[in-house]
């Protein structure tokens, strides 16, 4: 006759307990603990950002979705464990206190890292768990938000023009640095290095700087002056403070989009061709410039206004049927 016990629930198995019924909230503490331990022995260790969102990927996450194939987790369990992961990512205030995660304040980068990446770790001695909480919106962070917050600067009476969702984005970019004088002219350059040569490349006339290629060049009033046969009057600004007020004013109407749009593809291309002038050796034509200019201007404003002459003003209907 055989000997056996009565056994009680919970049973393990292989590590699992066991029970006829669904788990109760303290059966979940074992998938806690095990998260806990693995914690506590990473604690000693001098883990860089990198090294820690490895071990949470492979590791913690992994005991976390071995328990989720065999059982329903609790939304507050799951929850729980997302904390763990956060707060040993970013080292927040708490989990050093508990876990002395000195890692946080010892930062090593590896030879090949990135520059920017570097940046992004050297912003853990400035920020804190609430400023990456503080730049969510819906749940997700927002690089952005984030941003705004971190580098808090007045906003200036130009950039609704020169950031106009109509522009083109590559357009807006050069014409941001253009207005800010943040381009590399020769006159730049000659400040951080000897140069032998600081005349236009272009007309070869007075010295490179913003105000001559975009305002005094000859080529460039040639250009604007064959943008002005299919686009109309157009008042190009003469003088940096020209330039200023003439970005500063507020968008009225379709017509003056219009004009804003040309304005930055005419700053575009004039740098577009100087740097080709330089580094190639090839020049355009004014006609082939201001055909550059008048294409992607064309098909950029149909795709935003469509093609119904009744929703369009002259200006615009004459930019459209001109090929």
């Amino acid at each position: 006759m055989m000997q056996t016990e009565e056994g009680n629930f919970p049973l393990n198995y292989l590590g699992v307990q066991l029970r006829p019924t669904k788990w109760r909230a303290t059966d979940y503490e074992v998938i806690i603990d095990k998260i806990h331990k693995r914690l506590h022995s990473w604690a000693s260790r001098n883990l860089s950002f990198v090294g820690r969102a490895q071990l949470i990927h492979s590791v913690l996450l992994g005991i976390r979705n071995f328990w989720m194939s065999l059982f329903i987790l609790l939304q507050k369990i799951t929850a729980a464990i997302d904390k763990c992961c956060r707060d040993f990512l970013w080292g927040s205030k708490d989990n050093r206190s508990k876990m002395h995660l000195s890692s946080w304040e010892k930062v090593e980068f590896k030879p090949d890292a990135s520059w920017y990446f570097k940046k992004l770790l050297r912003l853990r001695s400035t920020i804190d768990r609430s400023d990456i909480v503080n730049a969510s919106k819906s749940g997700k962070f927002k690089t952005n938000i984030f941003y705004i917050s971190a580098n808090p600067m007045q906003k200036v009476d130009y950039a609704n023009r020169i950031w106009h969702k109509i522009c083109i984005p590559k357009h807006r970019f050069i014409g941001w640095q253009a207005i800010n004088n943040q381009l590399l002219t020769r006159d730049h350059i000659s400040k951080i290095t000897l140069i032998s040569y600081e005349l236009c490349p272009v007309c070869l006339n007075d010295k490179e700087t913003h105000a001559h290629i975009f305002m005094d060049c000859p080529f460039t009033l040639k250009v604007v002056a064959d943008v002005n046969k299919w686009l109309g009057r157009l008042d190009w600004p003469k003088s940096s403070k020209d330039w200023y007020d003439w970005f500063s004013k507020p968008l009225k109407n379709l017509q003056e989009k219009l004009f804003n749009v040309v304005c930055l593809a005419i700053v575009y291309n004039i740098w577009v061709n100087r740097n080709n002038c330089i580094f190639e050796l090839s020049c355009k034509s004014v006609s082939c410039i201001s055909m550059a200019i008048k294409k992607p201007v064309k098909y950029r404003c149909m795709s935003f206004v469509g093609t119904s002459k009744s929703k369009i003003d002259a200006h615009l209907c004459k930019v459209i049927a001109s090929s």
